[in-house]
């Protein structure tokens, strides 16, 4: 299954399968129905069930839910309610032992345990992720990757 959610909290989750295989120069197909001009496709992450989506708003919320509150859908449709913010900076696809940094527009980097961030509610506003001064917005959220410097 895949799940995409976009800049206005919206949500759909599809199988693979819904998608026709095509060619590199083709448009593609249409995975959800966007609410308005200003919206538009923050991410598509494959539905893993052993973990967790971690969905982080502009204003530096951010929750965790269990993909099992996402319904199957045809894609195309308009989807459901992912989290209601102002706009969706991104999600990530997360495990319990995982660790993510946050960027901030007025260049604050934050680097959190998963684990710190509860698991809650699909249509919740969510937690404090980042303090944010006055006027700044989050940017970014990734997942941080360890290497093993010996065997890289």
């Amino acid at each position: 299954d895949l799940c995409m959610i976009t800049r206005k909290g919206m949500s759909i989750r599809f199988k693979e399968t819904d998608l026709r295989d095509q060619g590199r120069p083709t448009r593609g197909v249409k995975g959800i129905t966007l609410k308005g001009k200003d919206d538009y496709v923050v991410t598509i992450e494959v539905v893993d069930n052993s973990a967790t989506l971690l969905i982080a708003g502009q204003n530096g919320q951010g929750k965790r839910t269990s993909f099992e509150e996402y319904r199957l859908q045809k894609r195309g449709g308009s989807g459901i309610i992912a989290m209601r913010t102002s706009g969706v900076t991104g999600a990530l696809s997360v495990h319990d032992d995982d660790e993510i940094m946050l960027l901030s527009n007025g260049g604050q980097a934050v680097r959190t345990r998963v684990n710190e961030v509860r698991v809650i509610g699909r249509t919740t506003q969510g937690v404090r992720l980042i303090n944010l001064a006055d006027k700044d917005t989050l940017i970014g959220i990734n997942k941080i990757i360890e290497v093993d410097e010996e065997n890289a």
